[in-house]
């Protein structure tokens, strides 16, 4: 972990006392010690987390929602467009590509058909 960079404010610190009983002066090191918190995996504060995949259709850019995301899932709600939930379906016929026929050939995921 040499030459990582911790950004932490002066309330997170403490400072650790010498052998004397007094603070240790800015000539000297000081020990420091970092309270930090674990991320969590799953639920946070209640809340469930969720995992998103960045995916395109032609110009228009959303979010497929992993844990909604169900196969064939045309018509379940598992994209995040313009902070609304809708099926991949009406993603791709919002972004003029409803003349293809599957929808997994027109929506891509890092450029990459979702088929």
């Amino acid at each position: 972990m040499a030459g990582a960079e911790v950004s932490v404010s002066s309330e997170e610190l403490m400072t650790v006392r010498d052998e004397e009983g007094e603070y240790s002066g800015s000539d000297q090191k000081s020990q420091v010690i970092l309270h930090l918190q674990p991320i969590l995996h799953g639920e946070r504060d209640g809340d469930e987390i969720e995992y998103g995949y960045p995916i395109t259709c032609g110009d228009s850019r959303a979010v497929l929602l992993f844990k909604k995301f169900v196969c064939p899932g045309i018509n379940v709600r598992c994209v995040k467009f313009n902070d609304q939930l809708i099926s991949p379906k009406q993603f791709v016929h919002l972004a003029g590509k409803a003349t293809l026929k599957d929808w997994k050939r027109a929506i891509r995921l890092g450029g990459v058909m979702l088929r």
